[in-house]
């Protein structure tokens, strides 16, 4: 990633190198690295804001790089570093701000809403966003996030009876 940036500094514009930045921060973040990825999550964010309207035009579709990626990032870079009261709100925004087009990444941003919410104990909102998120994946039949939102049920409690934890328990076993 670190030379795909050095590149991006040379050939890319303002999106591609955010885009890399971001990418960087999640790869900091997985390895436990907390300031290197915040400081990567800024160049993304400083990125962005040297971007034009008609560069970010011309990022369409999956590949779209916006202010709602990068809160998705975020989301998910936090949640990595074990701060998953940061991680709601910057998936929140993320979610309230995707495109509807875009339904791999409100799958991601879901499950990783979800974690974020069992993670603060918010178990039955944590459930429903993670019942959303499985809905979608079976759509899109996208196995790695049934796969995340399976590996996120068996980190609830057994006994944890509630509707919403049912209802994603019932919705898994239907998916098997």
């Amino acid at each position: 990633i670190e030379q795909a940036r050095d590149a991006a500094r040379v050939v890319g514009g303002p999106l591609t190198q955010g885009w890399l930045a971001a990418v960087a921060a999640e790869v900091h973040a997985v390895a436990g690295e907390a300031d290197a990825s915040l400081h990567a999550l800024e160049q993304a964010a400083h990125a962005l804001e040297q971007a034009g309207e008609e560069e970010e035009s011309s990022w369409i579709g999956v590949g779209t790089f916006n202010q709602a990626k990068l809160a998705a990032y975020q989301g998910v870079c936090y949640l990595q570093l074990g701060r998953p009261g940061d991680a709601v709100p910057a998936l929140t925004r993320a979610l309230d701000t995707l495109d509807p087009a875009l339904k791999k990444h409100r799958c991601t941003a879901l499950a990783d809403l979800a974690t974020g919410l069992i993670q603060l104990r918010e178990v039955e909102e944590g459930c429903e966003r993670a019942s959303q998120s499985l809905t979608l994946a079976v759509q899109l039949r996208h196995a790695v996030s049934i796969d995340r939102i399976r590996k996120l049920e068996r980190q609830l409690p057994p006994s944890h009876r509630s509707p919403a934890v049912r209802q994603l328990r019932e919705q898994l076993a239907a998916v098997a």
